[in-house]
């Protein structure tokens, strides 16, 4: 997880790429900050803006007669938060515990999701130059119709997961969850 020290570091290089693009080509900067995270053997990139909030939640309460990815119910500010893993729900692993698992808290349409992943890696910033990959030269994704797009990170190719997409889908239990299962 990157400290504090690191994320002034990281809003400094934002700052500095910003004049000097402003500078060479006097247009605003797209540029956006992602969350690195390891889900099973997948690691992707979600954006920093779509998630509310980062917990690490020691207990939850399971539930039965419910998905097979759907790991329980925890607290939050005072309210209920249904949590997924998102290992067992892009069927990149069994569910189990693994020590550097974080939940990431969202907004879905009417109610908050814990998210859980794996690993939180750190934050990558991600510049207006950054190299889109076709997604004809990519393998076909586990992220199935969550995969936003496809980056060239550090010189790794790195899938987007539309992370509020996901939670709006779950939040109504609609047909785009049956495509997703459909499509496995």
């Amino acid at each position: 997880m990157a400290t504090p020290y690191e994320l002034l570091v990281g809003l400094a290089l934002l700052r500095e790429r910003k004049r000097q693009l402003d500078q060479a080509e006097n247009h605003a900067l797209e540029a956006w900050s992602a969350l690195m995270v390891r889900i099973g053997t997948l690691v992707c990139l979600i954006h920093r803006n779509d998630v509310d909030e980062i917990i690490s939640l020691e207990s939850s309460t399971p539930v039965r007669g419910v998905a097979p990815w759907v790991a329980g119910l925890g607290y939050f500010r005072g309210q209920l938060l249904n949590l997924i893993d998102l290992k067992v729900f892009f069927s990149l692993g069994d569910a189990g515990y693994s020590p550097g698992a974080r939940i990431l808290v969202v907004r879905g349409s009417t109610e908050w999701l814990g998210l859980r992943v794996d690993e939180l890696i750190g934050i990558r910033h991600i510049w207006p130059d950054t190299v889109r990959l076709d997604k004809q030269t990519t393998t076909k994704a586990a992220l199935g119709i969550y995969e936003e797009q496809s980056l060239l990170v550090d010189n790794e190719p790195m899938l987007v997961l539309d992370i509020k997409t996901l939670a709006m889908h779950l939040n109504d239990g609609g047909s785009a969850i049956n495509t997703h299962w459909q499509t496995k």
